[in-house]
């Protein structure tokens, strides 16, 4: 395992073209080996900043799109196309400008979806897709008891704008905090900040 590296930069900008070169290279070598990749995304500001520089860069065009599996980490509870809904911000950011694979996009539904107003179907649905795209190999490898422990030490957040509550997207995965104005969504090590609509 790799020793943890912190980088300092000197505004966010510079941070986000940063963080969009080393992630095109991290795509380009998986598309490599192989020959697909998945990137799990956010909203936020570093979020949308990211996916701003990723359609800024200049090495973008590295990347080939449509073997590209994009996934969401968070999202909130809100009707498809609401401005809030961190799929949208995406789409805006970069997604929409990027020759993807709509099929390779999964958003987590939205509250007008075929779940309906139900969190609790729409979070248990995306879960199902996650195992489904994980596939039954991956529990058989080797890396399955780390797989086991990552599972234990991360969350998957929904926070349902209407009740201002964190939803886990797993029975298997914890909920994201209490129920509150704020939610915090983690992912290994690091912690996001999200703000519930009114």
């Amino acid at each position: 395992m790799s020793t943890p590296q912190l980088v300092v930069h000197r505004d966010k900008e510079l941070m986000a073209q940063a963080a969009a070169a080393r992630l095109i290279t991290k795509i380009v070598d998986a598309q490599a080996a192989r020959g697909s990749a998945s990137v799990v995304l956010t909203g936020g500001r570093n979020g949308n900043g990211l996916l701003a520089a990723l359609a800024a860069a200049p090495a973008r065009d590295a990347v080939d799109w449509t073997r590209l599996d994009l996934w969401w980490g968070d999202e909130r509870f809100l009707p498809e196309g609401d401005p809030e809904r961190n799929v949208t911000q995406a789409r805006e950011a970069l997604l929409d400008s990027v020759p993807l694979d709509p099929a390779r996009v999964h958003p987590m539904p939205a509250s007008d979806g075929p779940h309906g107003s139900d969190p609790d179907a729409a979070a248990a649905a995306y879960a199902a897709e996650l195992a489904a795209a994980a596939g039954p190999e991956h529990y058989r490898s080797a890396a399955a008891p780390r797989a086991a422990a990552y599972r234990r030490s991360t969350c998957c957040c929904w926070v349902s704008a209407r009740t201002r509550t964190s939803l886990p997207c797993s029975p298997s995965f914890p909920p994201c905090g209490r129920p509150s104005a704020r939610s915090s969504a983690s992912t290994g090590h690091r912690s996001r900040r999200r703000r519930a609509s009114p």
